[in-house]
Formats: C-alpha cells, sequence, structure tokens
C-alpha cells in the first residue's frame, strides 16, 4: 500500500503544533456541521495535511492524537471501520490523555464505544524493524523516539530530524517508511578521523647476502573531508604517519624504527554507493617523498559512527615501477 505523501504547501504562518492543532480542530469542527459545503471537510482536512508536513518542530503528543482522531472521522464519513479502529488506537497511544469532549460529541454517539476499544487495545504495542538510520539522523513517531531501528505497526506520524531540518510524513496502517521515500542516511558534509596501517612491496632489497623483497609498512593518522550526495560521493583526505623500512622483516624492528620516516599522502576520492551502509569507489593521489598511489575503495558504516576501509592498490615509483599495496583503516565519523 502507498503511503500518503503530504507536500508541504508555502504558507506564512510558522509551522508550528499550534497552527496544525488549529488546522486540525477546524476540520473537525466543519464535519461536525450540518449545512457544511459538499466537499468542505475534505478541504479542511487537506489544510490540516499541509499543516503536519510542513511541521518544523517534533510532534507534541496532543498534536499526533488530535490529527489522528481527524483521520478516524474521515472514516466514520466513509465507513471505513478499520481506520475509525486504527486511528483512534494510534490516538490513544500517542497521548493518553485523548479524551472526548462531551460538549461536542454527545453521549451515545458511537465514536464514544470505538474510543473505549481502542484503549483497551491500547496496551499492544508492536513494533517492527526499520532500515539503517544515519548517526545524525533521529526519527520520532508520533513524537515519541523508540528504542533503535524501531517503528510501531499502526497509523503513525513520522519525523526524521537531521542537523536541525524536520521532515514529516504520515504513515498509514500497512505502509512503510520506503514507500514515502523517506530517506534516513545522512547527507552533505562528512568528515571522518581515521587510523590503521598499509604494507606496499617493492624493489628487492639486498642485505649484503641475498636479495629480499622490500616491504614498507606505514601506519598513519588520516583526516579526510567530504560531500555525500544520495547515491554518490566524493572526499578529500590527507593521512600522515610513520613509514618503517623494510629491514624489520630481517634485522629487527629497532632497526626499522631508526630507518623510518614520516610518510605523507595527499589524496583524492569518489564513488557511489552500493547499498545504505556500503560505498565503493577509487582513491588516486601522491605519498610523499616519492610515490604516486592508486586505490580501489571498498568502505562500511558500523554503527552510528564508525567507518572501516579496504583499500587494496598499487603504488608507482619515480622509477617508474609499481609496487602493489594494500591499507585498512577504521575510523570515527566527526560529522
Amino acid at each position: 500500500m502507498l503511503a500518503h505523501v503530504f507536500v508541504s504547501l508555502a504558507i506564512a504562518r510558522p509551522c508550528t503544533n499550534d497552527s496544525l492543532l488549529e488546522a486540525v480542530d477546524r476540520a473537525i469542527l466543519t464535519a461536525l456541521e450540518p449545512d457544511a459545503a459538499a466537499g468542505a471537510f475534505e478541504t479542511a482536512a487537506t489544510r490540516a495535511n499541509a499543516a503536519l508536513s510542513c511541521l518544523d518542530e517534533r510532534i507534541s503528543p496532543n498534536a499526533a492524537a488530535r490529527y489522528h482522531f481527524l483521520n478516524a472521522i474521515r472514516g466514520f464519513i466513509n465507513d471505513d471501520t478499520a481506520q475509525v479502529d486504527d486511528s483512534l488506537f494510534s490516538a490513544v497511544v500517542a497521548w493518553p490523555k485523548f479524551g472526548l469532549d462531551p460538549n461536542v460529541w454527545p453521549l451515545g454517539h458511537p465514536i464514544w464505544d470505538a474510543v473505549a476499544q481502542a484503549r483497551q487495545r491500547g496496551a499492544k504495542r508492536d513494533a517492527k524493524r526499520i532500515p539503517a538510520v544515519g548517526w545524525q539522523t533521529r526519527l520520532y513517531f508520533d513524537g515519541t523516539a523508540l528504542p533503535r531501528r524501531q517503528a510501531p505497526v499502526r497509523p503513525t506520524i513520522v519525523q526524521r530530524m537531521t542537523r536541525q531540518e524536520w521532515t514529516t510524513s504520515y504513515l498509514p496502517m500497512g505502509s512503510s517508511i520506503e514507500d514515502v521515500g523517506l530517506d534516513l542516511m545522512d547527507r552533505g558534509l562528512r568528515i571522518h578521523l581515521a587510523t590503521g596501517a598499509a604494507v606496499s612491496v617493492g624493489e628487492p632489497l639486498d642485505d649484503g647476502t641475498r636479495a629480499q623483497p622490500a616491504a614498507q609498512a606505514l601506519v598513519p593518522l588520516e583526516l579526510g573531508i567530504g560531500l555525500d550526495g544520495r547515491r554518490s560521493w566524493i572526499r578529500g583526505q590527507a593521512a600522515f604517519g610513520a613509514l618503517l623500512s623494510g629491514q624489520f622483516l630481517y634485522t629487527g624492528l629497532d632497526d626499522a624504527i631508526r630507518a623510518s620516516q614520516v610518510a605523507g599522502t595527499l589524496a583524492l576520492a569518489a564513488g557511489t554507493r552500493v547499498s545504505r551502509r556500503t560505498r565503493v569507489g577509487v582513491l588516486g593521489g601522491a605519498q610523499l617523498p616519492s610515490r604516486a598511489v592508486a586505490r580501489l575503495l571498498i568502505g562500511t558504516d558500523l554503527g552510528r559512527r564508525g567507518v572501516i576501509e579496504l583499500r587494496p592498490g598499487v603504488n608507482f615509483t619515480t622509477a617508474m615501477t609499481f609496487e602493489p599495496a594494500m591499507a585498512l583503516l577504521a575510523g570515527f565519523i566527526i560529522r
């Protein structure tokens, strides 16, 4: 079932809980007017939908419950018992203090029994798994943050808050976050700090008795700054660390440390996402003092802020030779 996605309308008034409640209450009163013009209720309900979709703050439990109640009234008008029951259930779960005004709804009206049944059902709060969420993104359902990667199995108002920017959508019964196209991954500026190990194997090293492959190990500290799009990404990065001489393979770590030097790498990487967490790309740059680097990059995000990348590739030396290389880095997303 496709969910209803309400497109924000350009309105001069602020998109607050107060403006939403005003629009919802106006639509409810319109439904109670016996002399209301044909289509007046749907017009008022559409304005309430617009007030919800432009909401730029966390919805209050009261406002969420009143909006669900509006949808229950729509169910009464359309003789849709399932919509009435599900919407009233969402109303009493969103705000346990929700109730009917006897001055508006006379005792004996069938909606009183429907609300009572919803309260009896209200003790059951099923949840389902949702896709991974970016570490800067927060999800709220009817104004409440549920345990990570869970969503209620009922009509709900879902809000995404990323960098203080709000997106609000209504999910009817049987719909999901994917149905409304709500992007849960962070977009925009991304900064990470990482460390790990890199090894390359180059020209033979003569230790005085025999020729051995010259292996060098780099222990880098890397800072990467880039931009993440919906599908593609680009990043510039700088790494500095100790480049250990290949002698540590043959004459011991102490000699390798004495023969080590500080090495720096400046590189540019770009690629695409193959899933919500996994990215692939290519990396090219220069490693001081005398190498160019080319890498295939395979990375994945771990949890809310972790990142790990595998980088097989080659180094090109000033002698126009190449060295097989491999790097594995783990890091932390700063922003």
